[in-house]
């Protein structure tokens, strides 16, 4: 289950977090990171926008009780925001 550092740090703009899993669906890559800051939608918010190494986060989901991440590329084991 994916940290949610937003929870407990949510002024924080960078984190360093390790890639549990990503996998390639249709033209994006489903991303799912130990921890994140990245809010996802829910409850009528929109999620937080923002990077992984310098990759576009265009979405950010639960889904099934995890936090996936939507980039247009894959992440490497090791993602950070900038």
């Amino acid at each position: 289950m994916t940290i949610k550092l937003y929870e407990q740090e949510g002024y924080q703009t960078a984190f360093h977090a390790h890639v549990v899993s990503c996998v390639k669906k249709n033209e994006l890559y489903d991303i799912i990171l130990d921890q994140t800051l990245f809010f996802p939608e829910e409850g009528g918010q929109t999620c937080d926008k923002g990077t992984l190494n310098g990759i576009e986060v265009v979405d950010v989901q639960i889904i099934n009780d995890e936090i996936h991440h939507f980039l247009h590329f894959p992440a490497p084991k090791v993602a950070r925001t900038q």
